[in-house]
């Protein structure tokens, strides 16, 4: 609705609509690769982010949706927004404020804003459950309601229509027709279309880079909690990666944008974490950030000894 409502405002102010549609796809991705940009230099040296971010947003995925007149690259805008002000300036309502906004373009984003919202009312446990309730009832209300507005005031077709249209057979006037899906329609989109499309599609290296990354920073003596805002949006993307590609069994790159770049992002800061606490430049694998922390500073009389004995433990 907020993509619409964007193009007839250029309508209205000149711009033929084409051009319009062409013109918003066209800025979201720049916008998108400046903010992908700035995010990699936070972790990685100049010529490392560039090079990183390079890969990526010149991969199928991000030049294509560049070129479509679709509302997939805003909605990647603002759900990969929505990630850094939470993941970098620990701004919890502002990011739900964002998914709010994200629903408004692309009402399937509300899967996401849910399932992160619930996240936190079930795992953040240092916050008061009082806290994580009224956040809860907050945060998912103003979801629902987005949700809502949308599906209600914009003709959105409905999950079954969708289904019919895509798997089925082309409807020519999908908003007056009736369809019917079973469970066998289901299936036959399972084996016809998701498991051909997993096969091709960017998210599965994406999602085995990001599992390698933590996998390996276990492996270096880190610790993943439930609670840690970085776990917690990693878990939500990947559930919510999976969720949406069973309600809809297909694996279209343009709906999973803003997933790519975060776990990108992700992989390179666990990756960071690995070489940074777990296997430095020295010999062998140091011991672990949290450990060195409670480890007192040794007094100047202190044997050698004494000071290996204090590290291990």
């Amino acid at each position: 609705m907020a993509y619409s409502s964007l193009l007839y405002l250029l309508y209205k102010c000149g711009v033929n609509i084409v051009r319009a549609a062409s013109a918003v796809s066209a800025l979201s991705y720049v916008l998108l690769a400046l903010v992908g940009l700035s995010w990699m230099k936070r972790h990685l040296d100049p010529i490392c982010a560039v090079l990183v971010s390079s890969f990526v947003f010149l991969s199928f995925p991000f030049t294509h949706v560049a070129s479509i007149p679709t509302p997939d690259g805003l909605a990647a805008l603002i759900v990969v927004a929505a990630g850094y002000v939470f993941l970098e300036a620990g701004n919890q309502r502002l990011s739900f404020v964002l998914l709010t906004v994200a629903v408004l373009v692309r009402h399937e984003t509300a899967i996401l804003g849910l399932m992160f919202s619930a996240w936190l009312l079930l795992f953040r446990r240092a916050e008061r459950l009082r806290t994580r309730l009224v956040c809860f009832a907050a945060s998912s209300s103003a979801i629902l309601g987005a949700y809502v507005f949308v599906t209600r005031f914009n003709g959105a077709y409905g999950w079954r229509t969708l289904f019919y249209h895509t798997f089925i057979d082309h409807l020519v006037h999908p908003a007056s027709a009736s369809v019917s899906v079973g469970l066998d329609d289901y299936f036959r989109a399972v084996a016809t279309n998701l498991i051909p499309s997993a096969l091709m599609s960017f998210a599965v290296p994406y999602m085995l880079l990001l599992v390698i990354a933590f996998a390996l920073h276990v492996r270096s003596g880190g610790i993943l909690a439930l609670d840690e805002p970085w776990v917690t949006f990693s878990c939500v993307l990947l559930l919510n990666l999976m969720i949406r590609t069973l309600l809809f069994p297909t694996l279209f790159e343009r709906f999973f944008l803003a997933h790519y770049l975060i776990f990108a992002v992700l992989a390179v800061r666990t990756l960071r974490l690995c070489l940074r606490d777990g296997y430095g430049l020295d010999a062998g694998p140091r011991v672990n950030t949290r450990a060195q922390a409670t480890i007192q500073p040794a007094s100047a009389g202190t044997s050698a000894s004494g000071n290996a004995s204090g590290i291990t433990n």
